[in-house]
């Protein structure tokens, strides 16, 4: 005995209906997911690269400040000298361009104990004055 030839056709339409619901809707999360992730990778934060930049700037600065032929160099036989150090302050324009570094930066020193040496009375260091050097202002 065998079914009738209405029913199979049903059941086959109603297959056929509920493997396209399924497929659109496994279509709709791909798409949903993948436009998260474009998203989320474009508009994330690129805070690895900032900081292996700003690391970057740093010691580039350290060491253009310790080169002899660096001219905002400072140091002079491992000790500081004072009256090139004094011709950076208050001008922080002249010496980020003579750095060439895009991000602002602060040159401040420190004791052994590390604190805060001034430059000079009010001065924290020789940079940005958008930087804060233990509440300071580097200016």
């Amino acid at each position: 005995m065998g079914f009738p030839a209405a029913n199979t056709s049903l059941k086959m339409s109603g297959k056929k209906k509920s493997q396209a619901w399924s497929f659109d809707v496994i279509l709709a999360v791909i798409i949903f997911v993948g436009a998260f992730f474009i998203f989320y990778f474009l508009l994330k934060p690129q805070t690895e690269n900032t900081v292996d930049v700003l690391r970057d700037d740093a010691e580039f600065i350290a060491r253009e400040i310790l080169s002899e032929a660096s001219p905002i160099n400072v140091v002079e036989n491992g000790v500081i000298n004072e009256t090139k150090l004094e011709q950076l302050v208050g001008n922080y324009s002249k010496l980020k361009s003579r750095v060439r570094v895009l991000n602002d930066f602060c040159i401040y020193l420190e004791d052994q104990r590390g604190n805060v040496v001034y430059l000079k009375s009010g001065v924290s260091g020789v940079g940005s004055p958008k930087i804060n050097i233990s509440g300071v202002p580097c200016k």
